[in-house]
């Protein structure tokens, strides 16, 4: 009885330092999760037996705790942290235990991390496995956590397929994630849009890299859909995502001679941050490419050769206004 009591003390320490790393590390601050991670974790071990109870908690301590790793780019020990709260996870869903969010959850970190490692194969297994568990979890419990875990594993499953050069996979996990979005309401969506613009700009560029310029494209343009409406949400922390999907669609769209919504891309992304020196180098790249195609070409691409030097004398100005405001 007595040892029942201690085991229970230390359960319900480990539980409440859990929580406290739990939410520090939700809030960015890792100086505070480390620690009440680390002790949790020493506590657990010193609890006689592992029960149900005991071991959900140990499975939520070494998937955070392997996050926090993660960040610190300690990657061999963030691996054998999630590593390990997968295969508890799993021994816990194969007694019956309804915790198939968690698995989802930690066999994402898993495969995230697999991947950082270029260890695509292992990432894949773990990452199809997230997917398994969170149409299971969506299956009993449907409401937006879960949809939103559904399309975490799938936008997941989708980078890591694109870096691995599995581009149909690739392709066909982004629109089933994309698809698994269709359940939630436009507040949903647009708490979300940050995450499905990166996710689309990453397989995009996968994409355009491989010379799949349609694929690309596609992709770009819901990242430039999700950009906006993260900017609509979100406000000014979102425009580097929204700036980066403007100018991911000046290379799509120019790479299939698409000259003139290249161009609409690239005065979007001006529009909104004004003459930034970066964006302004971009356009006067695009423009002087431009100049060495043919007539025929450029009409093609809706972009008569006049507009192309109007444009390009306009792009000359302000850089040389902007290189005098510099030295003034």
């Amino acid at each position: 009885m007595e040892v029942q009591k201690w085991t229970n003390r230390e359960l319900e320490a480990a539980k409440a330092l859990a929580n406290q790393g739990g939410q520090a590390l939700r809030q960015n601050q890792l100086q505070v999760a480390e620690p009440a991670l680390t002790e949790a974790l020493a506590i657990l071990d010193m609890v006689v037996e592992d029960s149900q109870d005991a071991l959900k908690v140990r499975a939520q301590i070494s998937n955070e705790l392997g996050f926090v790793r993660q960040r610190q780019n300690k990657s061999d020990e963030a691996r054998v942290l999630h590593q390990k709260a997968s295969e508890i996870c799993e021994a816990l869903i194969a007694d019956g235990v309804l915790f198939h969010g968690n698995a989802a959850a930690t066999h994402i970190n898993l495969a995230s991390i697999l991947a950082q490692s270029s260890d695509f194969d292992a990432a894949l297994v773990s990452n199809r496995r997230a997917v398994e568990l969170a149409e299971e979890a969506m299956n009993t419990e449907p409401n937006p956590s879960t949809i939103n875990l559904k399309f975490g594993a799938l936008q997941n499953l989708a980078v890591i397929a694109a870096r691995a050069e599995k581009f149909e996979e690739a392709d066909e996990a982004m629109t089933q994630g994309m698809e698994a979005l269709s359940d939630l309401n436009e507040d949903g969506k647009k708490q979300i849009s940050v995450q499905v613009a990166q996710s689309a700009q990453q397989i995009s560029v996968a994409l355009f890299n491989q010379k799949q310029m349609e694929r690309a494209r596609h992709w770009g343009l819901v990242a430039e859909d999700y950009s906006e409406r993260a900017y609509e949400a979100h406000g000014e922390p979102a425009l580097p995502v929204y700036i980066t999907s403007q100018i991911n669609l000046v290379s799509f769209h120019e790479g299939l001679g698409h000259f003139a919504d290249a161009e609409n891309a690239l005065f979007k992304a001006l529009d909104v941050v004004g003459d930034h020196p970066q964006i302004l180098e971009r356009a006067r790249i695009f423009y002087e490419e431009c100049r060495k195609l043919a007539d025929p070409v450029l009409e093609a691409g809706n972009l008569p050769r006049e507009e192309v030097e109007d444009s390009y004398a306009e792009i000359l100005a302000k850089i040389e206004s902007a290189k005098e405001k510099e030295e003034a």
